[in-house]
């Protein structure tokens, strides 16, 4: 009797797992931060929306087969409210001090910055694909210097960019977000959906990742950092020229007291 042609061999692995970094305590930089933008999730048959960022940083000591440093991510409800909000709690914790009530805070800042991250390692339940977590960021110890990078920095929100037919330039050093590229996450957002109406084109369509004219390019200009051991490459932002952020682990000024 002859095999249908449609028989198939069932396979746990799908062959696509990357390259990941041993866990535990890494010297790292914070080499990007990318607006994922609104996205939808669904736990325990609710859907709720939550803005949402990726954070990339850049290991110092620990590199791939090809020789590249490895570089993780990490997704962020991207929220300050509330002491259980986890990007609140990671920049508390790396800077050693808590918001105070009403304090503004730019991300933007911690760019290019040093620190020291804990990963974790797991696999996921279905697919059985390997990954790490990173559980905890925290500055660097007083013995410890800060490492040049060999990937460049990069910053992007939504409000930069005004025609979906054009992707946003991610850089290919991204890991994947949940499986999904950061690209592909982002066009699921509401924003993403919303300026492609704007436009009168379906969402998810066939962007190319080209040049823009230079009419349409977003502005990148090098963001004002305080220097480095050796001094960090420039990162490419939103921002004015002039831009200048505060320190970002300074303490806010006083309230001015009434007269």
């Amino acid at each position: 009797m002859s095999q249908s042609p449609f028989v198939q061999k069932a396979e746990n692995s799908t062959g696509e797992d990357f390259e990941l970094p041993s866990a535990g305590l890494h010297q790292a930089t914070l080499i990007s931060l990318i607006d994922l933008g609104t996205q939808r999730d669904t736990y325990a048959g609710k859907t709720n929306e939550y803005r949402k960022i990726f954070v990339c940083w850049e290991l110092a000591t620990e590199f791939d087969s090809q020789g590249k440093p490895f570089v993780v991510g990490q997704e962020y409800t991207w929220s300050l409210k509330g002491d259980k909000a986890l990007w609140r709690q990671m920049i508390e914790n790396w800077r050693g001090r808590k918001f105070a009530e009403n304090e503004e805070f730019d991300p933007v800042v911690l760019l290019n910055q040093p620190c020291n991250i804990t990963l974790v390692a797991g696999e996921t339940k279905a697919a059985k694909k390997k990954y790490v977590k990173v559980t905890s960021v925290a500055r660097l110890m007083p013995n410890q210097m800060a490492r040049p990078t060999v990937n460049p920095a990069f910053c992007w929100h939504f409000s930069t960019w005004g025609d979906p037919k054009i992707d946003p330039p991610i850089p290919e050093y991204c890991p994947p977000v949940y499986g999904d590229t950061v690209l592909d996450t982002i066009k699921q957002a509401n924003e993403w959906r919303e300026l492609c109406h704007q436009h009168g084109i379906q969402p998810h369509g066939n962007g190319q990742q080209a040049q823009q004219p230079a009419a349409q390019q977003p502005v990148q200009q090098p963001l004002p950092m305080a220097p480095a051991q050796p001094a960090p490459a420039p990162a490419a932002h939103p921002y004015p020229a002039n831009y200048a952020p505060p320190q970002w682990n300074a303490a806010p000024a006083p309230a001015p007291q009434p007269a």
